[in-house]
This record gives structure tokens, sequence and C-alpha cells, in this order.
């Protein structure tokens, strides 16, 4: 009687080199990505205090969102996610998986509410005439462009901080070795 095969194929893990490239380009994305989004918040803030120079920071926030949100968010979740073939667990750790919802969310709501927004405010505030007069605080695309901004940079700065804190990792405490003589 032959004993049953153990299955001897590893999980797929990064090599040394690959998983220090991967590293580097999740660091590099998530960290433009959270400065994309001080960028945003900045042009925000001073588009609704300067009705005068409105159009100029909407066309920079509508360039900006266009050409680099969607691949600084996907390369982080993409590198985030190659990451977590290795030490780390999507299913496991909870802080890993926070971190991806996370991600996720923020992804998601910046493309399909903040970009038309931007586009919204864009187009409201092109031509002559751009001054909405009377009208002008009824549309407000200022405040939306403020507060989106907000509520992604909160949500990147904690994925941040999970992703340096990894609350509920358990820890190997080395106890020190015996005292040296005096």
């Amino acid at each position: 009687m032959t004993a049953p095969q153990r299955n001897t194929t590893r999980p797929f893990r990064l090599g040394r080199r690959a998983r220090q490239i991967v590293i580097i380009a999740h660091l590099v994305s998530s960290l433009g990505w959270l400065g994309l989004d001080l960028v945003l918040l900045t042009l925000g803030s001073a588009a609704a205090a300067d009705p005068g120079s409105r159009h100029d920071r909407y066309l920079a926030m509508q360039l900006l969102i266009d050409t680099l949100l969607l691949p600084l968010g996907l390369l982080s979740i993409v590198t985030g996610l190659l990451l977590t073939a290795g030490r780390w667990s999507l299913l496991r750790d909870r802080w890993v998986g926070a971190k991806f919802l996370l991600s996720l969310a923020a992804v998601a709501a910046a493309w399909f509410a903040l970009r038309p927004r931007a586009d919204a405010a864009v187009a409201a505030t092109v031509g002559p005439g751009t001054d909405l007069g009377l009208f002008a605080g009824f549309y407000a695309p200022g405040w939306t462009l403020v507060i989106a901004p907000c509520v992604g940079f909160l949500l990147y700065l904690t994925a941040t901080v999970l992703g340096v804190v990894k609350p509920g990792r358990r820890r190997t405490r080395t106890l020190p070795l015996e005292p040296a003589p005096a």
C-alpha cells in the first residue's frame, strides 16, 4: 500500500528582489495618491475662496484627476495585492483587508463621484460670464471639491497608518540574554 502523496507545491511568493521592487512601487503609488489628494484639496479650497480663478483651478483639478487618479489608485491596489502573496494574508490579517477595502472605496468614490463633479465645475465656469452672480451660492461645486478630497485624504491616511502600525499583528518578544557581568 502506497502512502498518499503530499501536495508539495508552494504557494506563490515573490522573490527577494521582486518583493523589494513591488514594495517600492506600492510606497510610491500610495504616497503619490496621498499627495495627489492634498493637491486636489488645495486647489478646491483655493477655487472656493477665489471666484475669479475658479475655472483655472477646476481645469487643473480635472487634469490631475483624469491623468493621475486612476493609475495611482489601481497601482496601489495591485501592488498591495501582490504583497499579500507573501507574508500577509488578505483574509487572515484584518488590517490588510481593511486597507484593501479602504483603497477600493476611495478609488471608486473618487472616480465615480469626484471626477464627474470636477467636470461639472469646469463646464459651469467656462466661457464669458463665468461669474454666476446671484446663483453662485446655489451652484457651489467648490465645497464638494473641498470635502471630497478631505474625505479621500482621511481614507488614504488611515490606510497608511494601518500599513505602518499593523494592528492585531502577533509580535514576538526577544528576551534579553543574561545581564553583562559588572
